[in-house]
């Protein structure tokens, strides 16, 4: 994590340690999901590329991609990255002699 993403991480994270609910594993869930949606959120800012260009400036209104695109950009990342860590866990699992694969589909 970079400096301002810890930052950005930490001020979150502080405003709700005082809650009743937060802790234990809800606490960790939510410190990951954060976590997640702030290197999705960091790795699309001023993107210039054609898939990720909704989160920069734009000229004219009519310019801009609609939220859906954001949407479903978010969407698919956190599909990706918990199908990611889903498998990554099985395959490292030394008692399972199978790999198991976690796929979500709409």
């Amino acid at each position: 994590m970079t400096l301002v993403q810890e930052r950005l991480f930490h001020s979150v994270i502080s405003r709700l340690k005082d809650s009743n609910d937060f802790h234990g594993e809800v606490r960790a869930h939510f410190e990951h999901l954060v976590f997640l949606l702030i290197k999705f959120l960091t790795d699309r800012i001023d993107g210039e590329g054609k898939r990720f260009n909704y989160l920069r400036r734009f000229d004219k209104k009519a310019e801009a991609p609609k939220e859906g695109a954001l949407q479903a950009d978010l969407h698919n990342f956190l599909i990706a990255v918990i199908a990611a860590e889903v498998e990554k866990t099985d395959i490292s699992s030394a008692e399972q002699t199978s790999i198991f694969h976690d796929r979500v589909f709409d």
